[in-house]
């Protein structure tokens, strides 16, 4: 299965150790591949002490109907704190780092380099200069 890893800190890029949280992946519905019926049942994990994390997931590619996984940061400190991220986890066949595959908006004050458009959804004020243009073209969304 897919192995999707990320560590869980602070904006000071400390571990969050002291308030004990639980990372939680909620599929957003019972799903089919491949002859194998997914249940909608949250799976749950608790980062290391460093705050890193590794798990295994369903590969929500090619699922019926379409699937993705929502996550929740939970603090078992006993304050009842919940982070909700509100954007889609898709996980490809090959798994990979939480950051790159979290279907999160861009962020407005950053320019895209590249012969393609920004990953994600893009939002209102993103520039991207596409670079296959003979001169580049600078982009921006509305």
């Amino acid at each position: 299965m897919p192995l999707v890893t990320g560590t869980l800190t602070d904006f000071n890029l400390n571990p969050l150790t002291a308030l004990q949280p639980e990372l939680t992946f909620v599929p957003s519905g019972a799903a089919t591949k491949n002859g194998r019926l997914f249940s909608a049942r949250p799976i749950s994990i608790r980062p290391e002490p460093s705050g890193y994390f590794s798990i295994e997931l369903a590969s929500t590619d090619g699922t019926t109907p379409e699937t993705w996984y929502v996550v929740i940061v939970r603090f078992l400190d006993g304050s009842g704190n919940a982070d909700y991220l509100r954007w889609k986890l898709r996980v490809p066949i090959a798994g990979g780092q939480i950051g790159q595959l979290l279907e999160a908006p861009t962020n407005p004050g950053l320019v895209w380099f590249g012969p393609n458009p920004p990953p994600g959804t893009p939002v209102r004020g993103t520039g991207w200069i596409k670079t296959d243009d003979n001169p580049p073209t600078y982009n921006e969304w509305t």
